[in-house]
């Protein structure tokens, strides 16, 4: 997963063939905790609460490119993301924290999953809302309650 990945090499500009210290043993430990957190069971136990409320319902949202696309003109591009804290649209301008940007990103797939719509209005099929196809309309998927 893209959480636990190794950080990349930097050669060392006055040592050729040797790098440059880049925090990969301090890493190790986050990485260690990462993977012992069980991230894959959230989607489960949140799953189980909303089968106890019986009145919830569980919309999993596909988070590709939520990050790289502007939450205001739906622009996306890798370029939008300026830093890993920082997000600026190149067709609008729009700037806010990257974070929060991709929140209101995921919300708003939420919604128009929950409308039955994207953003351009067209009706979202069930393939549609399958996480392996790429683009808004394809960013939701829903477990129903059962009752």
């Amino acid at each position: 997963s893209d959480m636990t990945k190794k950080a990349k090499k930097k050669e060392d500009p006055n040592n050729p063939k040797r790098y440059l210290p880049n925090g990969q043993a301090a890493k190790r430990g986050l990485n260690r905790s990462m993977r012992a957190a069980s991230l894959g069971g959230i989607s489960q136990k949140l799953e189980y609460k909303t089968q106890l409320s019986m009145t919830n319902r569980l919309v999993l949202i596909n988070p590709a490119y939520t990050s790289q696309t502007c939450s205001e003109c739906h622009y996306c591009a890798k370029e939008n993301r300026k830093s890993q804290a920082d997000f600026q649209c190149e067709q609008c301008g729009m700037s806010m924290n990257a974070d929060v940007n991709a929140a209101i990103n995921i919300l708003q797939r939420g919604y128009e999953h929950l409308l039955g719509v994207d953003d351009a209005q067209r009706v979202i099929t069930e393939q549609d809302t399958r996480p392996a196809n790429r683009g808004k309309s394809a960013s939701a998927r829903t477990r129903k309650t059962p009752t």
